[in-house]
């Protein structure tokens, strides 16, 4: 899973800080959006892992699947 801080960037010694505290490798593990969803469903299995729009029209209710969803 993703490892960020709750320090804001605003300058960049503060992006700086950042990334010498830890680096991308470490901060990132996932290589690529499966390991993003993998990580994720370990994680937070009944969080909503894709919200999606079937047909775009204006009072369409969105599609929620959860990451324990077949």
């Amino acid at each position: 899973m993703s490892l960020f801080t709750d320090i804001s960037i605003r300058t960049r010694e503060d992006l700086e800080q950042f990334e010498a505290a830890m680096p991308l490798d470490e901060r990132l593990p996932e290589h690529s959006i499966l390991d993003v969803f993998r990580a994720n469903a370990a994680q937070y299995p009944s969080a909503t892992a894709i919200t999606m729009l079937m047909t775009g029209s204006e009072d369409e209710q969105p599609r929620c699947v959860d990451y324990a969803a077949d």
